[in-house]
């Protein structure tokens, strides 16, 4: 018997991450070991995780380094994967980053 995967929305795959979400439009650059192993759009960023389109197939539960336009590098590891060549990461980020980056990430958005 085979079991049909139905990919999440958007909206629904997203709201598990914390803090308010923003969306920008933003180059991505997925690093592995210091080499671009692919490249993105930024769909949506939050204190905790950021949603995006990719290039290339990424793993779940593996940790990247993920350079994002206007943001900078972070660690993060892949969460999900949903609407085909979309991908959900965590930001491996202390509590004191994720406020310094929801503040960041207000003013960006207060900006536009």
């Amino acid at each position: 018997m085979h079991s049909v995967h139905t990919p999440l929305p958007l909206v629904q795959a997203v709201n598990q991450r914390d803090g308010e979400r923003y969306e920008f439009d933003a180059r991505v650059d997925i690093l592995l070991d210091g080499k671009v192993v692919g490249v993105g759009e930024l769909i949506n960023i939050s204190r905790s995780g950021a949603g995006f389109r990719a290039n290339t197939f990424l793993k779940i539960g593996r940790q990247y380094s993920m350079f994002i336009a206007g943001i900078g590098e972070m660690t993060v590891t892949t969460m999900r994967k949903f609407n085909i060549n979309c991908y959900g990461v965590k930001f491996e980020i202390g509590a004191s980053a994720q406020c310094g980056l929801e503040r960041r990430l207000a003013k960006l958005n207060a900006g536009k």
